[in-house]
């Protein structure tokens, strides 16, 4: 991109008061403000995406908690609770002009822009009952939670046109309706968690969770069961596993599209001549639906040698399903697109469903080592998969297919090797750290021109991706406060990791990659705060 037009800017500012109130001996009262800033301007900016494409990002968040802890009598404690979070995210285009999707990438100006808010008011009560003898020790743990959501959108699309190799325009969509709505929800919840520590070295964990949403209309019950034993006296290794169900609470923004704009397609003729048009809808269907849900199974292995060298293997399985989508129920088998509406359907009646399914995989082998204060190294590798049959999402501004089989995620990324260290050097108050990260490049799909995926989707990947970053750090005191001043290099290799591709076949540039963070020096200033003595 030209220079000037080839950077992004932003800044992130969070703060915290915590309070605590110790009211008698055995009650605590606890009170929480925090508020999260943010400002992000030219966001989405790439090699395929030039300036006039982005949006500039605005986001606040303040959230506010009030808790009291009660010690009573043989142990028992209870935890009372109440809470309300709040935010806000502005998302603004850089000018009014016509988005165009084209084989070069995109341009114009971005389509969208928005308001969102969103609130939560929550209550809960824990109790922690007193330790029970039978076949070894049970604490038992159980709790009630109640929410109050709301969902607000004020979306405002302009539309986009997408354009052929050739230069011609192949359909142009706007959007219609005031893109305003109101989305409330209810959520609950109870759970009873038992750990029992049947001898020193052998604990299991058992418990049963129950949520509702009033939104989904539904009831989801998630047991789950862990164990750890140490089959040595000393204690040097764990073997440790778990099988749990777990249920994903509702997105509110999964709801919004059919309280939202509607897509008004037109598709163009050869010629160039405006031919039929085609309207797209959203509905959620009138019976409940299922809240998503996962089964989960985990195991591994810890062992420490000598030196506080520690050795771990980590095993997960992940099978989730019932999750959220729309499905076009007037083209169920539309080719699969990356554009926002699938080229070659006319009408589009989309209708939420619970026919998503993911699925992942991962083993992780770890080697690391503590020394004295904050130094410590460590490797891994990791093994995984994650597959969905929803890679395309489901939104008003995204694609909108449900594929029969399942395909790469995104961000799936085989194998991977990540290696750290924060080390001490032979002067005084210097030190080194250094980070290697070398991962399988993420996956993509090859499409026409109108937008259909050719092939299987993320059927294609990036190259390897390799990063070496090797920074030298010193530490000292100034007016009684110690810093840590660093300095170093990204990148140290200089490999072009790619960031994009032409995926579009037949374009010029087909299969062409761009993007090239490369070597680049970083500067850090930390404080750690106040030195204590002289």
């Amino acid at each position: 991109l030209p220079s000037g037009q080839n950077t992004t800017s932003g800044w992130v500012g969070s703060n915290l008061l915590h309070a605590q109130a110790n009211l008698t001996a055995s009650n605590i009262l606890y009170a929480d403000f925090l508020v999260n800033l943010e400002k992000q301007n030219r966001v989405g900016l790439g090699p395929l995406d030039p300036l006039s494409t982005t949006l500039d990002f605005r986001r606040r968040q303040y959230f506010t908690s009030l808790k009291d802890q009660v010690f009573l009598a043989r142990g028992l404690v209870l935890e009372f609770g109440v809470s309300h979070d709040q935010f806000f995210s502005r998302q603004t285009p850089q000018g009014s002009g016509v988005y165009v999707f084209s084989a070069e990438g995109r341009s114009g100006n971005n389509f969208l822009a928005a308001t969102q808010t969103s609130a939560r008011d929550e209550g809960r009560v824990n109790a922690f009952l007193p330790v029970i003898s039978a076949a070894g020790d049970h604490q038992l743990q159980a709790g009630v939670d109640a929410d109050r959501l709301s969902y607000d959108g004020d979306f405002n699309r302009s539309g986009y046109e997408i354009i052929g190799l050739n230069n011609a325009i192949l359909s142009s969509t706007t959007y219609r309706g005031s893109g305003l709505f109101h989305i409330p929800d209810v959520e609950q919840a109870a759970y009873l968690l038992d750990t029992w520590r049947i001898a020193r070295r052998l604990q299991i964990m058992a418990g049963f969770r129950e949520d509702w949403d009033r939104q989904a209309g539904s009831f989801a019950r998630s047991p789950r069961v862990t164990f750890a034993w140490s089959p040595d006296a000393g204690g040097r290794t764990r073997i440790s596993g778990g099988y749990s169900v777990t249920t994903d609470a509702a997105n509110l923004a999964v709801f919004a599209p059919p309280l939202d704009q509607t897509a008004l397609t037109t598709h163009y003729l050869p010629a160039g001549t405006p031919g039929p048009q085609g309207v797209t809808t959203f509905a959620r269907g009138t019976g409940a639906l299922a809240l998503p849900r996962a089964t989960n199974w985990s195991a591994g292995i810890d062992h420490q040698l000598g030196g506080r060298v520690y050795l771990s293997a980590n095993y997960l399985r992940r099978r989730a399903s019932d999750g959220f989508v729309y499905v076009n129920t007037l083209a169920p088998a539309a080719p699969p697109s990356e554009l926002p509406l699938p080229a070659g359907v006319l009408d589009g009646a989309y209708l939420l469903t619970n026919q998503r399914s993911d699925s992942y995989d991962a083993f992780t082998i770890t080697a690391r080592q503590t020394f004295h204060g904050q130094y410590s190294w460590m490797a891994s590798y990791t093994h995984s998969r994650a597959l969905s049959n929803a890679v395309l999402n489901v939104f008003n501004d995204e694609p909108l297919q449900v594929t029969p089989y399942l395909h790469p995620m995104p961000w799936d990324s085989p194998n991977r090797v990540l290696a750290w260290a924060y080390a001490p050097l032979p002067w005084k108050n210097w030190a080194v750290a250094f980070l290697a990260d070398a991962r399988t490049g993420f996956p993509y799909s090859v499409r026409d021109q109108g937008g259909q995926v050719v092939g299987n989707v993320d059927a294609y990947r990036y190259a390897l991706n390799f990063d070496l970053n090797l920074h030298f750090e010193r530490t000292f005191v100034f007016h009684h406060y110690r810093f840590a001043i660093r300095g170093g290099v990204n990148n140290l290799t200089d490999r072009a990791n790619a960031t994009a591709v032409s995926n579009v076949a037949g374009a010029p540039d087909f299969l062409h990659f761009y993007g090239n963070e490369g070597r680049h020096f970083v500067f850090r200033l930390r404080l750690f705060g106040r030195t204590t003595g002289k």
